[in-house]
């Protein structure tokens, strides 16, 4: 069994996006506070990125479209989005989609939350919100 990933969560709920360029900096602390806010336990490590138009254009074996992309801007965040898969995917293309969304989303480099933008919206986090580490999530034996 996989752990749960962006490919993934397009099956059950999607996953959000972010749309850059209607994202400010004091938007993207906003949506770390609000997350590290509410779960102590986890850290802001980076970004990955991804053109909706490339997620749009995955086509499945039926020649129909694998994802839809949706705005569902939120009144507390403007620029939200989510990703889904449009319909069921036959298990024979289903390990080819996910390696395609990898591949969309920059073959696996992440940007660290210190280098995106310049490290603008970073220099916004509180510097207890930046000292925690994504090893401390890993639950020690």
């Amino acid at each position: 069994m996989c752990k749960p990933n962006l490919y993934s969560h397009t099956y059950s709920h999607g996953f959000s996006i972010q749309r850059e360029g209607m994202t400010s900096d004091k938007a993207v602390r906003d949506l770390v506070m609000a997350r590290t806010t509410s779960r102590p336990q986890d850290a802001w490590f980076g970004v990955v990125m991804a053109k909706c138009n490339e997620i749009r254009r995955e086509m499945g074996g039926d020649r129909t479209r694998a994802f839809c992309v949706y705005d569902t801007g939120l009144e507390s965040n403007e620029s939200h989005g989510e990703v889904f898969r449009a319909h069921k995917i036959a298990e024979a293309d289903d390990a080819e989609h996910r390696h395609t969304l990898y591949k969309i989303f920059g073959d696996g480099p992440i940007t660290k939350s210190e280098n995106y933008r310049s490290g603008r919206p970073w220099s916004l986090v509180p510097p207890p919100v930046q000292a925690r580490t994504i090893s401390s999530k890993i639950p020690r034996p």
